[in-house]
């Protein structure tokens, strides 16, 4: 699948929980959404392996970290705290946090995508089965 079809989808699912969740899409439309099977293409973004959790833990957590504090701090302190920075600290600091975002990114596009998935096959099994919501 390109990134752009990958964007598409994205962007759909996204909606349509939203959309669930407001009240928008009833559950009769949410039951009547199609899709496939996605086919993974060997570029495309995996979940990592139970092995590599553990080097992610150790590489991306430390930057999800300082990507926190960051929010935490006023941009008159982060001046004076980049200031502080040699420039490979500073690219190292940088990069850390904008390969966190990239692979959280990855993860938030699964689950939101798997939850719209889910609800839409959700609404269609109630109609099926003729069950009632539960509260």
């Amino acid at each position: 699948m390109s990134a752009r079809a990958w964007r598409v989808i994205h962007t759909l699912m996204r909606r349509l929980t939203m959309a669930k969740a407001k009240g928008i899409v009833t559950e009769k439309q949410a039951a009547a959404l199609d899709f496939n099977a996605w086919k993974h293409d060997a570029d495309q973004w995996t979940p990592p392996t139970d092995e590599e959790w553990a080097q992610i833990g150790e590489n991306k957590l430390p930057s999800l970290r300082i990507a926190w504090h960051i929010l935490y701090k006023s941009k008159s302190e982060l001046i004076e705290i980049i200031n502080g920075m040699d420039d490979a600290t500073y690219f190292a600091m940088s990069n850390g946090v904008r390969d966190v975002e990239k692979f959280f990114k990855g993860c938030h596009t699964i689950a939101m995508t798997a939850e719209a998935r889910s609800l839409a096959a959700s609404c269609a099994s109630l109609q099926r089965k003729g069950r009632k919501k539960s509260a």
